[in-house]
């Protein structure tokens, strides 16, 4: 029982030291308020708020586990885009809600996607959005 709760302790760690490491390696674009980016698995959808090369940003209504497994389908403006396939690193409640802030490592997105993404933003709500992450 105590080598499962080291063992516990130890990835948690370990999550947060890929955390830290992603925040620091990657761009990450914002997704402004007005516009609805969408990771659908196939058991529920997730908002998402921010995208990286690292990974994302999600908030949900549903807490999930550190180490979690997500796959699914991202969509904005309307299609489908790409596949994402990660793992949660974080999961926290939000400041006066009853959603999640859940950030999910996934080394499936690319810098070529995240700039079609940082593009169509900037297309879509101008070069002030892409200044205020």
């Amino acid at each position: 029982m105590l080598a499962k709760s080291v063992l516990q302790r130890l990835q948690t760690v370990k999550m947060n030291s890929d955390e830290q490491d992603c925040r620091r390696q990657f761009h990450r674009v914002a997704v402004p308020v007005g516009e609805f980016v969408l990771l659908e698995t196939q058991k529920q959808q997730y908002k998402v708020t921010e995208i990286s090369e690292g990974g994302l940003c999600l908030e949900s209504q549903n807490d999930l586990p550190l180490g979690t497994l997500i796959r699914g389908k991202l969509f904005y403006d309307g299609k489908e885009r790409f596949m994402i396939s990660g793992q949660v690193l974080r999961s926290e409640k939000m400041d006066n809600s009853n959603h999640f802030k859940i950030v999910v490592k996934a080394s499936t997105i690319t810098t070529p996607t995240v700039i079609a993404f940082q593009s169509y933003i900037i297309r879509t709500y101008g070069t002030e959005s892409a200044d205020d992450e």
